[in-house]
This record gives C-alpha cells, structure tokens and sequence, in this order.
C-alpha cells in the first residue's frame, strides 16, 4: 500500500494515476480518516516533505508513505512563491488568490520565466527516507487559461508549449508535469 500524504485532491487524483502501475492500492489521508492539517513550517520543499512524511510515519505504522511539497519559483520575484506558493496570499487563500497576487506582482515586468518544483520524501516499510525531484521549466501567462488543473496551472506555460498546464487534459500534464518527473523518479527507487 502507498499513502499519499495529502488531502489535496486534485494531487492524490495525479499522483494516483502515475503510480497505479507498481502498486493498485493506493489512498490518501481522507481514505485513512487522518482528518488534521499537517502544519508545513520546513525551510525548503525538501523539510516539509519530510515534515508530513514522518507525521503520517508516526500515525501509520505500515505501507509506504508518499510525501510531497512543491512550489512555484518566479524568477522574477526573486523565487517567490517558493515554498510559500499554497499561502501566497494568505493562510486562507484560495488558488484564485494566489494567481492574481503573482500577476499583480509582475504587472509591467517583462521576466516571466517561471518554473515548478516538487520533492518527494519517501518513508518506507523499514522507515528508510528516500528524496526524489522533478522540475518544470515555463512561463507565467498575464491571464487565466483554461479548466483543468489546480493550483497555478490557468498561468503556468511550459516551455516548448503554447497551452497553460490548465488547457491540457490530465494526462497530457501528467506526462511533462514536475510532479510526473519526482514521481518516475520514485518508481525507481520503489522498485
């Protein structure tokens, strides 16, 4: 079994279809009735990674744990979002929020080179920590486009694209998603 360290379902739902190929049983924290917010208070992607990873560790003594922590760096803003990217414009806010807080940013601002990096610690049956990650290189758009995604993907373009993430279907951004790249990196450490 792999747990994914998360209540986002819009991540479980991606994470879920790049990895059903070496395990079938697959579940996140709703499916565990682990209804409390994990406090993310890492320096790096890399510390809250591992932050979640070992708060599920402590609560689920058995199955792979599955943690990941990503955020948008702009090169523009001095890497900001960074890890800051779920919060950018507040504890409360929602994707909406943070979109239009970036584009208020980088309004007038030329440099819109952007890109994504996700890291993911794994916990195995042993509780060896393992870390993975992927990047997605891009640009951020001065609109929403698209419907599909979460998070910065209606702004996010990667690079060699003329689409937003958010005018892809699921599994053409799961093919070229950061994410994906973290993920193919962890089937090889998994199997």
């Amino acid at each position: 079994m792999i747990i994914i360290a998360s209540h986002n379902e819009g991540k479980i739902k991606e994470m879920k279809e790049i990895l059903r190929d070496i395990d079938d049983e697959i579940v996140g924290l709703h499916q565990l009735e682990m209804e409390d917010e994990i406090e993310e208070n890492g320096n790096s992607l890399q510390e809250n990674a591992a932050i979640k990873a070992q708060y599920v560790r402590k609560r689920v003594k058995s199955g792979v744990i599955v943690a990941d922590d990503t955020g948008l760096f702009v090169e523009a803003l001095g890497g900001a979002p960074g890890i800051y990217s779920a919060r950018y414009a507040g504890e409360r806010a929602t994707d909406k929020d943070n979109r239009r807080k970036i584009q208020e940013e980088l309004s007038g601002k030329t440099n819109r080179k952007a890109y994504f990096k996700t890291v993911i610690c794994c916990i195995d049956e042993k509780g060896k920590e393992q870390y993975v990650e992927g990047r997605l290189d891009g640009i951020l758009l001065t609109e929403d486009r698209g419907e599909n995604g979460f998070g910065y993907d209606k702004i996010f373009q990667p690079l060699g694209e003329n689409r937003s993430l958010a005018e892809m279907s699921d599994e053409e951004k799961n093919k070229i998603s950061h994410r994906r790249r973290a993920l193919e990196a962890l089937k090889e450490v998994l199997t």
